[in-house]
């Protein structure tokens, strides 16, 4: 075969034909080489330099791309063994100990996000995982050994952009994304990459960008996984719910290397990323995505909903009990946030109206409240829009307008602020 044959086809790093067949892109750093390593529908595990589609003729090639090369782009040099979920589990959870000192609980959490980034793909809604602590404390190390393992790691380092952004993910198309030194200044619902994480979240999830050259929009797909490093909270209420959050401490620990400069093409980062792909090989096809847990409906639709793919991915029977513990301990430091927050004072406030038999509510006196709860004036314009979001209609009389309580859903106020404690 000619070196223009070769070269002829549709460049991806991964993708399923029509006849079932999965393929993955695998990349040997010492020869630095590119081809695919496939599972087909028979079970069998194959090596090609390119792939050709039967029923429709497509033909694929590796991404040949620099960041391949220089390790921007993380990809296993093949596959592993068949492993077990469980073993596969612990032997993720021993890597992650060997270098990140972190509780058992974001151990567990952390190790059950690495193999679902393996299967994200199948999910409608995937979570992020971030890295909470002040400066030293080991978040950009975390970073770098999770991004040493998890799925086609993209790394953009501390000083990206949202433009950065957009061409990674649409050059990539596929894989975890990984943000070091994540505090955004402005981390507002109109920020870039505010808008970008939101709608990163979920699979068809797009944001649109006008070409400063042509004056087109142009639409980019951004669902992807994301692993983020910070030590602010976010402004935005939605994206901070969106977060898996682990925090870190200063180390104790005298077992952790100091240094791991070529931790990414270790023997021990290797075999995990070979056998990580390997059980996406296996178990793309086969995942259960129907299957539900009954502990997890003592939390709230957001937290079932950002839970589910990690539990799906590993196929397990029950919810273990690191998750359970970490979501105990979440939802107690969300509701100490909710009270600085803006939507969490005005529903405490109109549940305690409703409590006290109040039918209708004027914004003068649900600013007032506000004021003297939470020491924060909230405008008329803003106040106003809230409380018909929750469902308050307004209704004009002699002096302005008042709100009706009682359409408002109270039983939705209650489980989405974690308020039913304030109702009899």
């Amino acid at each position: 075969m000619s070196k223009t044959q070769e070269i002829k086809g549709k460049p991806t790093l991964s993708g399923i034909l029509v006849d079932g067949t999965i393929f993955e892109q695998i990349h040997n750093p010492n020869w630095d080489c590119n081809e695919f390593v496939m599972k087909k529908p028979d079970g069998t595990i194959e090596t090609a330099y390119r792939i050709k589609d039967n029923s429709n003729l497509d033909k694929f090639i590796p991404l040949n791309k620099e960041a391949i090369s220089h390790g921007i782009v993380v990809l296993p040099d093949g596959a592993g063994i068949s492993m077990d979920p469980t073993d596969l589990f612990s032997k993720i959870s021993s890597f992650l100990r060997k270098y990140v000192d972190m509780d058992e609980n974001g151990i567990g959490i952390s190790a059950s996000y690495v193999m679902m980034t393996y299967l994200y793909d199948k999910f409608e809604k995937v979570p992020y995982l971030r890295f909470f602590g002040l400066p030293g404390t080991g978040k950009s190390r975390a970073l770098l050994v999770l991004r040493s393992i998890c799925y086609h790691s993209m790394n953009l380092g501390a000083s990206q952009t949202a433009a950065n952004l957009y061409r990674s993910l649409s050059t990539i198309r596929t894989g975890t994304l990984f943000l070091d030194e994540a505090n955004f200044l402005d981390t507002s619902r109109t920020n870039e990459f505010t808008k970008l994480l939101n709608d990163g979240y979920s699979r068809d999830g797009v944001v649109y960008r006008c070409d400063p050259k042509t004056l087109v929009s142009k639409p980019y797909r951004v669902f992807s996984p994301k692993v983020l490093a910070n030590h602010i909270e976010f402004d935005d209420p939605a994206l901070e719910s969106r977060m898996l959050s682990i925090e870190l401490k200063h180390t104790k620990r005298g077992d952790i290397p100091l240094s791991i400069p070529d931790l990414i093409w270790s023997k021990d980062a290797m075999e995990l990323r070979n056998l990580l792909t390997r059980y996406r090989l296996d178990n793309y096809h086969s995942l259960d995505l129907n299957r539900k847990y009954s502990e997890l409906t003592l939390f709230d639709h957001r937290t079932q909903e950002i839970i589910l793919p990690l539990l799906q991915a590993q196929s397990i029977a029950k919810v273990p009990a690191y998750f359970l513990d970490y979501l105990h301990q979440a939802k107690m430091k969300r509701h100490e946030r909710r009270i600085f927050d803006e939507d969490a004072i005005i529903a405490e406030i109109l549940i305690s109206l409703i409590a006290e038999g109040k039918s209708s509510i004027a914004l003068s006196t649900v600013q007032s409240m506000a004021q003297e709860k939470a020491q924060i004036e909230i405008p008329y314009k803003r106040l106003g829009y809230q409380i018909r979001l929750f469902g308050a209609n307004p209704t004009r009389v002699t002096k302005g307008y008042v709100y009706n309580l009682q359409s408002v859903d109270l039983t939705y106020l209650k489980n989405q602020y974690e308020l039913q404690e304030n109702i009899d």
